[in-house]
């Protein structure tokens, strides 16, 4: 009797065991799980893959899927029809969890085609926006033709894919990634522009979603223009998020010339509300249109600006609660670093940032666009130390800096990397920084100082 309760005994052990090891197990593999959103090259166009987890057990789901064709400055129209279709069969990707279709124009969907027509590549579900658009327009117009749009619904037909358009602030998931949709709400859309040009109001009805994975967020925002980015913040959607796919490939959607009434280009009031540290702009290498706009980058000047013109591939990846960023292009480096800013005395990426020095005079951090004025004068040589405490999603990598001296540009000065830096007597000029971390840069610069030389003795018996 003893030897059974002991032999219960060791085998309810082993069972505990193994049964805290595949919880464990469970918990790490899911601790392991990471969300990339691989924002792929296609030209003047939009093509997203979304990714949960890895290997075998990874589900994939895309948000557009490219243009057929795009073109190139000085008029050269290159096939782009199979770049995300090329980019699932390098993954070895044979399963989309579903597609969603922002808005019907082709430089979104025309990519569709080939992937729709690989029939070793399943689809469970599409999303498409609201029906009476497709009524917006004219078949007559060749870049805005609905030729595109009637062969992927017909390949949509021919599978048998279910097609929901969905309801506003209706969620799907991919794995434990948790997708929002958020516009459009509404179909009575006024005209932002003189010109009668029915085929750009397609891009007000574009889907937008909000995406959340721990304690990160991305805004997918397809083409979506002023008037319904005004909606969503009347509407007091949670609009602030880390990464935003910047609307319409970085277009000025309503010029000054063209602007009817209140409409503009103007994307500030909403990239305000986004407050995104990292954006991303779908433009293309070399686009005939030269996008983006000086006015978007302006006012995205905040944030971490990367582009598939600089940086072709990008892929963001979160692990729920730090992103990190990836390209194929540049090194990782982002087209446009965020900079300074000054009410918060930080940046998107950094909590904090500081730079103390043996001089009498404080030296303090400005925005780069800040002028130059060199007020602080120090009399011995400077041993200047720079700090910095990232944001919770992000973590430092390194630090660079570069002495500028008066009248001179920036540009022609190489970065220097560490965190100490002497300055010797004679100096006139100011110190810049670069704050780089795992989602991009940060680039400061101080205040313009001087440090007198010290006086020859011819000119102290002046």
């Amino acid at each position: 009797m003893k030897r059974r309760i002991i032999s219960w005994m060791l085998a309810a052990v082993m069972v505990m065991t193994s049964a805290a090891v595949w919880m464990g197990n469970e918990k790490q593999a899911e601790a392991a799980a990471s969300f990339k959103v691989h924002f792929i090259e296609v030209g003047t166009g939009d093509g997203a893959l979304l990714q949960y987890g890895s290997g075998k057990s990874a589900k994939y789901a895309l948000i557009d899927a490219g243009p057929q064709t795009t073109q190139l400055l000085g008029g050269k129209t290159i096939d782009v029809s199979r770049r995300v279709h090329n980019y699932l069969k390098k993954y070895k990707i044979r399963r989309l969890e579903f597609i969603i279709m922002t808005h019907p124009h082709k430089d979104h969907i025309g990519g569709f085609i080939s992937i729709l027509e690989d029939r070793s590549i399943s689809v469970g579900k599409v999303y498409a926006t609201q029906q009476p658009v497709y009524n917006h327009y004219s078949g007559d117009d060749d870049f805005y033709s609905t030729k595109t749009y009637r062969t992927v619904n017909e390949l949509i037909a021919e599978r048998g894919i279910p097609v929901v358009v969905p309801r506003m602030k209706s969620s799907v998931y991919l794995g434990k990634a948790k997708l929002t949709f958020y516009s459009p709400g509404r179909t009575n859309f006024k005209y932002g522009r003189e010109v009668d040009f029915n085929s750009r109001q397609v891009n007000k009805f574009s889907l937008v979603c909000r995406i959340t994975y721990g304690k990160n967020s991305f805004l997918m925002t397809g083409d979506t223009q002023q008037e319904s980015e005004y909606d969503m913040i009347s509407q007091r959607l949670k609009l602030k998020s880390q990464v935003l796919k910047v609307p319409h490939h970085g277009y000025e959607d309503v010029r000054n010339k063209d602007a009817k009434g209140k409409f503009s280009s103007n994307h500030k009031k909403f990239f305000d509300k986004v407050q995104p540290a990292i954006s991303i702009i779908s433009n293309g290498y070399r686009n005939k249109d030269r996008v983006p706009s000086g006015l978007i980058t302006r006012e995205l000047a905040k944030s971490n600006i990367y582009t598939t013109g600089d940086n072709g591939n990008i892929i963001v990846t979160s692990n729920g609660s730090r992103l990190s960023v990836s390209t194929s292009r540049n090194k990782n480096e982002p087209a446009k670093a965020s900079t300074y800013v000054s009410s918060k005395k930080s940046s998107l990426l950094l909590k904090k940032m500081s730079v103390k020095s043996n001089g009498k005079k404080k030296l303090s951090i400005v925005s780069v666009n800040a002028k130059n004025k060199y007020k602080i004068k120090e009399k011995k040589p400077l041993k200047i130390s720079i700090k910095a405490t990232p944001q919770s999603f992000t973590r430092i990598k390194n630090v660079q800096y570069k002495l500028v001296k008066k009248g001179k540009s920036s540009a022609k000065y190489r970065w220097k990397t560490g965190k100490k830096v002497k300055v010797k007597k004679g100096f006139k000029g100011r110190l810049y920084i670069k704050y780089n971390t795992t989602s991009g840069s940060t680039i400061v610069k101080t205040k313009g100082f001087v440090i007198k030389k010290k006086k020859s003795r011819e000119q102290r018996s002046v």
